[in-house]
């Protein structure tokens, strides 16, 4: 897969990216790859990781850690840990900690400590695994991405109803363009072919000219987004930096003695 490529069109649609987002987002196109996972379905998956780490396509804690929420209790039959989001896909509710534990074949190893849904190669088998298999609310990719239609919008409903659907619909057609533009999935160029090896002379005939790709009709207009940075003083830093912060916030960097934000107008 051409990487080069494919941030090339991340970038003109984002914006500039952190190493840390770019590492984040190769972590996950890696597990694509090795998984085989068909092009759109990675997109959708990379435009829920994009959303639900506000961005920084790193495993995350949910800010506020549930407060508020009824996942947000502790759980006396886990020692009173909280169930509340971690990870790519943000992972909540014991239940689900417990399918999580049961299909990575984790052996009571999350259920004793939640906080491994924030470890790397668990956190993608659970996005990967669980939004291929429709764990989270029994819906699936393949519900919706599949030989006859492409309906980004609906697809929410594999994580959580339509909340934000508008906007992880145009997430995803990003996404889309990018590994299309990396040429994601396609086999390597064959090595050249030794002319004294070959017996049967190529068929002749007519070959249609090239011309351009058709424009692609389910497409919606392009949104653009704008961040606006403002400074936010936090002297507890280490608690927060790995964390999502206010509704419509994504962390953009920190200071010595700050942390600033970016909150995504569009």
């Amino acid at each position: 897969m051409d990487r080069a490529a494919f941030f090339d069109v991340m970038r003109g649609e984002f914006g500039g990216l952190s190493q840390s987002q770019v590492e984040g987002t190769e972590f996950l196109l890696d597990e694509a790859e090795r998984r085989g996972t068909p092009l759109k379905h990675a997109a959708y998956i990379l435009a829920t990781s994009w959303h639900e780490t506000a961005a920084t396509m790193m495993p995350i804690a949910e800010y506020g850690k549930g407060s508020g929420h009824e996942y947000g209790e502790p759980c006396p039959d886990y020692n009173n840990q909280v169930a509340y989001g971690r990870g790519y896909v943000q992972l909540t509710w014991a239940e689900n900690y417990e399918r999580a534990d049961r299909e990575c074949a984790l052996s009571g190893a999350l259920l004793a400590n939640f906080d491994l849904a924030l470890d790397g190669p668990t956190a993608a088998e659970i996005i990967y695994e669980g939004m291929s298999a429709g764990w989270f609310t029994g819906k699936k990719l393949n519900d919706y991405i599949n030989d006859t239609q492409t309906d980004y919008w609906n697809a929410r409903r594999i994580v959580n109803g339509t909340d934000k659907a508008d906007l992880i619909q145009g997430y995803a057609y990003t996404f889309q363009e990018a590994l299309e533009a990396g040429r994601y999935g396609e086999a390597e160029p064959a090595a050249p072919v030794d002319p004294d090896e070959i017996t049967t002379p190529p068929e002749t005939g007519e070959h249609p000219e090239g011309g351009s790709p058709p424009v692609r009709p389910d497409r919606p207009p392009s949104r653009k987004y704008e961040y606006v940075i403002e400074p936010i003083p936090d002297k507890d830093l280490g608690i927060h930096i790995n964390q999502m912060g206010h509704k419509g916030w994504r962390l953009a960097h920190y200071t010595d003695d700050e942390l600033v934000w970016e909150t995504i107008k569009y």
